[in-house]
């Protein structure tokens, strides 16, 4: 038998790795708040650093303006009656740069809610598909949305009125 003395000191790297990697997988899932967390910091995110500031005052940019100000956070944007399209294509861009660049599935999922949110703005307020994806994976896509008890309730409203704007079922 090994002498154990020197324990933890002796134990190969790889050992140690795959040791922490069996303690990982036993932890327990994420926390429904974790993710609503995570939700609200990317719709709570500043504006202007997820569209640009405006080029000039004749030239407002991506903002649309709703005659209350300017939005100051992207939720505030994306719940305008008539977001600009290119401002809510940006939003969307953003959403899937911090779905691929994520190394962790709490971010990966919000910015997953938070890119099929800003499609579904595009197809309720006024039928602008931003997108390449078929009626049915959006479908598919915007039922995930609503499966996550840990979404806003405004992401899931999104999503459910854009449905109405997908070809039925049979014909996608």
């Amino acid at each position: 038998m090994a002498d154990s003395s020197n324990g933890i000191l002796e134990t190969k790297p790889e050992r140690l790795a795959r040791l922490m990697e069996l303690v990982m997988e036993k932890r327990p899932a994420r926390s429904e708040q974790d993710l609503a967390a995570v939700l609200r910091d990317l719709l709570d995110a500043p504006l202007r650093e997820v569209v640009g500031a405006p080029r000039s005052e004749k030239e407002p940019g991506l903002l649309c303006s709703t005659g209350k100000g300017e939005p100051q956070m992207v939720r505030e944007f994306l719940s305008q009656p008539a977001p600009a399209i290119a401002g809510i294509e940006a939003v969307k861009e953003f959403a899937r740069q911090m779905r691929e660049a994520s190394d962790g599935p709490d971010l990966r999922e919000a910015a997953t809610v938070l890119y099929y949110a800003a499609i579904a703005v595009a197809l309720a307020h006024g039928g602008t598909q931003i997108t390449r994806l078929s009626d049915a994976k959006l479908r598919e896509g915007f039922a995930w949305v609503l499966a996550r008890p840990w979404a806003d309730e405004a992401s899931k409203q999104f999503v459910r009125e854009a449905s109405r704007w997908l070809k039925p079922e049979n014909q996608s």
